[in-house]
């Protein structure tokens, strides 16, 4: 899994998702999967799934994606229902002494969980 920004909300998006135009772009939380991935899973666009990691799990909606590798993950961190971060290692970078929270292992599965979405509105 790699975390990351998407263009249209950074950090919390406490004052993105009240600007209609940015959240009417991007209104819920997603993680992006290769259509092989989600075709070899037996998961469509917008299915909702849990991740796993070692750390913690969280419930999404899936965005099939040609973009991401296959056998990669994408998932932004600006939304805090789908805090992509509690998944990542608390371990420091031995050279930067900096968090690792660019990637992660995990494990993803259909879910009948319903993922949270934002209160905010524009």
């Amino acid at each position: 899994m790699i975390t990351g920004r998407v263009l249209e909300h950074w950090n919390t998006v406490s004052m993105t998702c009240r600007a209609s135009v940015l959240h009417q772009i991007n209104p819920i939380p997603l993680i992006s999967m290769h259509p092989h991935d989600t075709e070899s899973m037996d998961i469509r666009k917008d299915d909702a799934v849990l991740i796993r990691s070692r750390q913690d799990e969280i419930a999404t909606h899936v965005r099939v994606d040609e973009a991401i590798a296959v056998g990669s993950l994408f998932i932004h961190f600006a939304f805090y229902e789908s805090a992509a971060n509690m998944l990542t290692s608390d371990a420091l970078d031995s050279t930067g002494k900096i968090l690792e929270f660019k990637h992660a292992p995990e494990s993803i599965e259909k879910t009948t969980i319903r993922p949270v979405h934002s209160s905010y509105s524009a």
